[in-house]
């Protein structure tokens, strides 16, 4: 069952902005080793970064909390598949929060703007179960397996 959802939306140019006054160590506060080198692959580096801290802030929003409750930017990675598939990884506070429940992120951005969705789904019967179960009682490939945007959350 769905618990809750988050979105959240970021100006390239704002973000950008923001990044280049701030104070050495800054990108290193809001975002993990992982993140960092991700980013760092494309030519467009900010474009990355925006998505992700969109992807962040999308899931403290679907979490109810911001950064309140002692979570820091660091305890919600998003991490990729090779595919380039995103998922949230939940450390810390974050992971505590989400107990046994379940984030599915979906990000993007264009020329202006980056934008995410995290849906937090409550553990329960169905959330738990894989989809290699759920295919065998479809009778087939999901579109979903097929290659998306959209991920699930790993808790550390």
């Amino acid at each position: 069952m769905i618990r809750s959802v988050g979105t959240d939306v970021v100006e390239l140019d704002h973000f950008a902005d923001v990044v280049e006054r701030s104070r050495p160590g800054f990108l290193e506060r809001l975002f993990t080793a992982g993140e960092i080198s991700y980013c760092e692959r494309f030519r467009h580096s900010m474009a990355s970064y925006a998505a992700v801290f969109a992807a962040k802030e999308a899931f403290l929003k679907a979490l109810g909390t911001g950064l309140a409750q002692g979570i820091r930017w660091t305890d919600v990675e998003i991490a990729h598949a090779p595919s380039g598939a995103p998922s949230v990884v939940a450390h810390g506070r974050c992971a505590e929060l989400l107990g046994g429940g379940r984030a599915h992120v979906s990000l993007t951005h264009s020329r202006r703007a980056a934008a995410a969705v995290v849906v937090i789904e409550d553990a329960g019967p169905s959330s738990g179960r894989g989809a290699e179960e759920l295919r065998g009682e479809r009778g087939g490939e999901r579109p979903s397996d097929r290659g998306t945007d959209t991920g699930e959350t790993r808790t550390r």
